[in-house]
């Protein structure tokens, strides 16, 4: 398996779509920071959006998608001079039926948006997660005929709003399908060396040291064995993984482990030190500690409130 596509199973993706509503101008929404991954897909009409923190309004027009990966708090509008409402008390606890049927705003232009999240696996560890900007930002007009983003939204929203048996499932698998063009796309776009761990895959030797790792994350590697890997000196090696990267070969490496013994305490009924072990960690304590170091909190903490979640 490739880093990446090893990097998304970790993530237990669930992506849905909670709202597809009308919006007739003047109308304002905030969506306050969340734990989930918020997008929004204009089908029709113009918006302007805003993270928390900001100053300036961003331009949506006919065709363009946001994502923001870390559940950044913002406002989506259909004026920068327009109040906003709270999404949570406009949308509250109706039924997606109900949310369908909404007409937000007053009685001026009309544009659709749909609106969905991306649910994941969350936590310090995770090189993927860490390395995205608070907003991506897909433009429609960028997405000619030859663009697979393009197809799978125009495919999303045919799905949302055609309402046919079935649509459902499909949209949902299509969404999962979008999240990873979207995030290849931001990879395959790094030009700069100094962008971190989506750097780092473009690089042909640290690329090549990050799928050892990945492929082999319970062998006893040392950063002159992962620099032997990648064809480099020692010294080299370690300078231009934590460069790139933004953590060292061993720091990475138990980032990575930490992530497959979570893996395990969801899939598995195994003992800490069972799972440890498998990881890579020829002792519970071993484990623990570095568990702790990078979590701040213990595995059996870690997996109690996990399951707790998933209950």
């Amino acid at each position: 398996m490739d880093v990446l596509s090893d990097v998304f199973k970790s993530l237990h993706l669930e992506s849905n779509i909670f709202a597809r509503p009308r919006f007739l101008s003047p109308w304002g929404l905030y969506q306050p920071k969340s734990v989930f991954a918020a997008f929004h897909f204009i089908t029709r009409g113009n918006c302007y959006l805003k993270l928390d923190g900001e100053s300036q309004f961003r331009s949506l027009k006919e065709g363009d998608f946001v994502l923001l990966p870390q559940g950044a708090g913002h406002v989506i509008t259909d004026s920068p001079n327009t109040p906003v409402e709270d999404m949570e008390v406009v949308f509250g606890n109706k039924s997606a039926e109900e949310i369908e049927e909404m007409v937000i705003g007053g009685y001026g232009v009309e544009s659709r948006i749909i609106c969905g999240a991306f649910n994941y696996e969350r936590g310090e560890a995770h090189p993927l997660l860490s390395n995205l900007p608070p907003l991506i930002h897909i433009q429609g007009q960028s997405m000619d005929g030859g663009n697979w983003i393009g197809s799978t939204l125009n495919l999303v929203a045919s799905e949302v709003f055609s309402r046919r048996p079935g649509s459902e499932e499909i949209v949902t698998r299509m969404l999962d399908v979008l999240f990873v063009q979207i995030i290849r796309s931001c990879i395959e776009s790094v030009s700069d060396k100094n962008e971190g761990w989506l750097a780092g895959l473009q690089d042909a030797q640290i690329g090549r040291a990050l799928a050892w790792i990945h492929r082999q994350f319970a062998f006893s590697w040392t950063v002159e064995s992962l620099a032997q890997k990648a064809g480099m000196s020692r010294s080299a090696f370690s300078a231009r993984f934590s460069e790139l990267v933004g953590d060292s070969p061993v720091q990475y490496l138990n980032k990575w482990r930490i992530q497959k013994a979570i893996a395990l305490f969801r899939d598995t009924d195994q003992s800490l030190r069972s799972i440890g072990y498998e990881v890579g960690y020829q002792s519970e304590e071993v484990f623990s500690r570095t568990f702790k170091r990078i979590l701040h909190t213990t595995p059996g903490a870690y997996r109690k409130q996990l399951l707790q979640r998933l209950a």
